[in-house]
This record gives structure tokens, sequence and C-alpha cells, in this order.
């Protein structure tokens, strides 16, 4: 019995020793090490950016702690004064362009439509990887929003000044507003009236300007017309575009819905509906646009 007893504290002395001396070397487990993230280049739809900044999201998953919007630079590779850190863990991450300092959460990204600005045009991506062999991650952003072009033109026929005050655009599908969450894609639409002012001042006869605006994607396919209404010289004009003819039921994000106005002496017309990637044209259709 002695015998036995002496040989289970030896081995208790030994355990105590083993894990004391693993206290004392420093070492940190591996899966407690932390790796900067590194962000080697990032793309909208294929064309690589080369200036500005980015805000990085990382998920609270997989036993991480939460970071949101964390600034990173424009270099080789982007940059940031206050790194997100990886562990051993596979990482929920996104990321969107151009840096907003008050986006706070990225399950939530509040969108309205409006007049185009780059400040607005919000472009986001998930960095996904299956395995944490890496650190180092490429982007590619797409549009949040879809975008819709209106080129309009001053006939000859046209006395007036031919300024343009108000767009607004509406069908009972249209989306005004939306939350973006852009981990998952998903979009928590609200419908509504889109109107902006494009502060045209006037066009020259013979001559056009073009107004551009952003909007919520439309995923529900919209029915009967979208009414597009300009406010020429204080004068309303209004036109009703049948969403299915035109092209017009879905409005998809990264898409560019485009169309040319003639403003006439007592009427305009639209001359043409058409749908494609960013600033290309490809279908048209016709309708009548009157006061």
């Amino acid at each position: 019995m002695k015998k036995k007893m002496k040989s289970k504290i030896a081995i208790g002395i030994a355990l105590v020793v083993f894990l004391s001396g693993c206290g004392k070397s420093g070492d940190t487990p591996p899966e407690q090490v932390k790796t900067d993230l590194s962000v080697l280049n990032v793309s909208l739809e294929g064309n690589a950016l080369t200036s500005g900044e980015l805000g990085v999201f990382l998920g609270s998953d997989n036993g991480y702690t939460a970071r949101n919007n964390v600034k990173y630079t424009f270099g080789n590779p982007w940059s940031s004064a206050n790194p997100v850190e990886l562990g051993s863990a596979i990482p929920s991450l996104c990321a969107y362009y151009p840096y907003n300092a008050s986006l706070s959460d990225a399950t939530a990204v509040p969108l309205t439509s409006q007049k185009y600005s780059t400040a607005a045009d919000l472009c986001y991506g998930r960095i996904s990887s299956e395995t944490r062999a890496t650190t180092s991650f490429s982007l590619n952003l797409k549009h949040a929003y879809a975008q819709m072009t209106l080129t309009i033109s001053r006939d000859a026929g046209y006395t007036g000044t031919c300024a343009i005050s108000g767009v607004s655009l509406s069908n009972a599908g249209l989306n005004a507003s939306a939350s973006l969450n852009m981990f998952t894609d998903v979009y928590q639409p609200a419908t509504g009236v889109v109107a902006f002012n494009p502060q045209i001042s006037g066009i020259d006869s013979g001559k056009s300007s073009t107004v551009t605006a952003l909007l919520v994607p439309v995923s529900t396919a919209m029915s009967g017309n979208l009414v597009i209404t300009l406010t020429v010289d204080g004068v309303p004009m209004s036109t009703s575009v049948d969403t299915a003819t035109s092209g017009l039921s879905l409005l998809q994000a990264g898409k560019n819905y485009q169309g040319t106005l003639n403003i006439q002496g007592v009427s305009a017309r639209l001359n043409k509906v058409s749908t494609a990637d960013w600033n290309v044209l490809e279908v048209s259709n016709q309708v009548d646009m009157r006061k």
C-alpha cells in the first residue's frame, strides 16, 4: 500500500512540474495566436480600386469579439491603424466602400433611394474563407443599389429655360429605403415615392443634361405603371411607363436603367428605357410624356 501511495504522489508532483514549466515558458497556446487581417487588393466588379478607404466588420461568431467599421486605407496591402485580429477559427468578415464613419452595424446598413453621389454609392462584399490557412484576403465588391439614368434633351421648339427642379418616381412596389445586412445580402425594404431635386438651372436648345439616381433594388416584380414626373420650369410633366414592357418590373443591384427624355414645345417624349450593366445601353421602347 505504501509503495502504491508513493507512486501516486510522484505522478502528481511530476504533473504539477510539467504544467508549471508550460506556464513559465511564455508560449501562447496555438488557438490564442492573433494575426492582423491583411487586405491585399480590392476590386469593384473586377476593376481594381487604387485609392480611398474601406470599412471592415468582423462578426461575433466562432468565438470572435465583433469589430465594427474598422477603417482600412489603400496601400499594398490596405492597412489600418487598429487592424482586425484573427485567431485560428474561421471568421465572418465583410467590407464596404467608400468609408462612412457613421456606419456601426453591418446587419442593418441604411439605404435611401436618392440623387446619385459617389459618397452614397455604397459597394460591399464578404471576405470568405473555408479554412484559416491565411489572414491575407482579396475582396471583390458589388453595388448595393440599382441605378437609373435619365438623359433630358431640350427640343429646338421648346421656348422655356428648361430648368429641372424635381424628379419623382412612383409605383406601389418601388422602394424608397431599405436596411441591408451585408453579411447575408438580405434587404429589408420600405416602399414609397422616390423624389429629389436634380438642380438643373436650364438646358440650352438642342442640348441635353443627365440626371442619375441610386435606387434601392426591387426583387419582387412591380406591376402596372411606373410614373415618372419631371418639374420643368415649375410645371410637372408625367408619363406612365408600363413596368413589364419597359423592363422595369425589377430593379437589380448593379444594373443601370436608362431613359432619354425629349422636352418639346407642348409635351415631352420618353424615347428610350434601357437596362444593362452600369452605363451600358441595350433594349429600348417609347412612350409619350405630356403636361
